[in-house]
């Protein structure tokens, strides 16, 4: 068990309980996506996320789909390999890949990741402080 865990960590970079957060920070909308390229999704942004996705059923489950895209962002797995490890075609790899990085990207811009600036002001450290004090 433990050498499963140290390989999950490996190509995800995540905990098994730091994966399940992540998707469910992401929402239950991940499960139906639009993928890129078909018929029915925008152009170049795709605000809303939700809806059937057209077509086939899918072939992983949201689960499955989101491991892909991890392994993919933290191994930097070719495509084609990642096709054969999930049985898929490559290009149904590549629309997946694309389709979850721009979900993701317009989940996480709505983070408020930057502290306001008295926040950043009152804990610079001193060395930082001497130099640049404003």
């Amino acid at each position: 068990m433990l050498f499963a865990v140290k390989v999950f960590k490996f190509y995800t970079g995540f905990t098994e309980e730091q994966f399940s957060c992540l998707l469910e920070f992401l929402g239950d909308g991940m499960s139906d996506l639009t993928y890129w390229g078909s018929s029915s999704a925008s152009n170049s942004n795709n605000e809303d996320l939700g809806g059937s996705k057209p077509g086939p059923s899918r072939k992983l489950t949201t689960e499955d789909e989101l491991l892909l895209v991890l392994t993919r962002l933290r191994a930097g797995m070719l495509e084609q390999d990642l096709a054969v490890r999930f049985e898929l075609l490559q290009s149904h790899v590549s629309r997946i890949i694309t389709t979850w990085v721009n979900a993701m990207f317009h989940r996480f811009k709505e983070v408020d990741i930057w502290p306001m600036r008295e926040q950043a002001l009152a804990n610079l450290p001193e060395k930082v402080r001497e130099f640049c004090p404003t």
